[in-house]
């Protein structure tokens, strides 16, 4: 049962560990967690169904240039969606984050390893 105070996320996060203890710490701590999947594939349509509060996103799935494509493409179709990216290193080095589009968006970047603390508090953040 999903209660409405509850902060509602998905998750996508394509290592089936790193989805589980995010999931796990997050339902400890209260959220409720919407959906899980482990690439992007239809987030959208569970967009759309759920209406989570915050959308969590690896950005080291299998195709860079698709993963920020979908995170434009919710953020076309959901204007006020909060997202909390999160890559390593190498992603960010490889991608521009300073993109104009990204710009004045509901966005936190939390860089791997994270503690799950950081998770927390950049969801409460984007969530404020």
């Amino acid at each position: 049962m999903i209660l409405s105070n509850r902060i509602k996320v998905i998750i996508i996060e394509d290592e089936q560990d790193l989805l589980y203890l995010y999931s796990e710490f997050l339902l400890m701590k209260g959220y409720s967690i919407i959906f899980t999947d482990t690439d992007t594939t239809n987030i959208l349509n569970e967009y759309k169904k759920y209406k989570p509060d915050v959308v969590i996103i690896d950005h080291n799935l299998l195709d860079i240039k698709k993963d920020i494509e979908i995170s434009k493409r919710i953020l076309n179709n959901f204007p006020n969606t909060s997202i909390l990216m999160i890559s390593d290193m190498a992603y960010f080095a490889q991608t521009n984050y300073n993109e104009q589009f990204f710009e004045n968006k509901r966005i936190e970047y939390l860089m791997e390893p994270i503690k799950l603390q950081v998770l927390e508090k950049s969801i409460k953040i984007l969530v404020r």
